[in-house]
């Protein structure tokens, strides 16, 4: 495959065909295209690659959730969900989502409402109470009644 044609397909996410052989036969060509672009010590380009190699993988996984959230196994999702996000902090120092050409942007969403959560958890986690009764410090992490 030639990098436009992995462009388009990395654009039309919604129409694609997500069966393993074609997304290994993506990410072959990403990869054997990324080398050549090593070897010839081009580095932008090599960059320009690997980005699209990230933008595999944050779809992929994005997709992979779906299907686990269709199959009722919630934790599995957020899980992938999990790794999608970090895949994605990986990716934007690197690669502007700003057009949103290969549909980045459907999580961020998700990313901000789990820091939102990190630091409603971190104030909980940092927020003690005296308790006369128990005679000692207390939180709601570490209750112990």
């Amino acid at each position: 495959m030639t990098i436009d044609q992995i462009m388009d397909y990395l654009k039309n996410i919604k129409e694609r065909d997500t069966t393993s052989q074609k997304v290994s036969e993506v990410n072959e060509s990403l990869k054997r295209i990324k080398d050549g672009f090593v070897g010839e010590d081009n580095q932008r380009e090599a960059k320009i690659t690997w980005c699209f190699e990230q933008i595999l993988k944050i779809q992929n996984a994005y997709l992979e959730a779906y299907q686990q959230m269709k199959q009722k196994d919630f934790y599995e999702a957020w899980c992938t969900l999990e790794h999608c996000e970090s895949e994605l902090g990986s990716l934007t120092p690197h690669f502007s989502t700003g057009d949103d050409a290969y549909s980045l942007t459907a999580l961020s969403p998700i990313a901000k409402s789990k820091k939102r959560k990190r630091k409603i958890s971190q104030t909980f986690k940092d927020y003690r109470m005296y308790y006369p009764i128990s005679s000692g410090l207390n939180s709601p992490r570490l209750r112990i009644w």
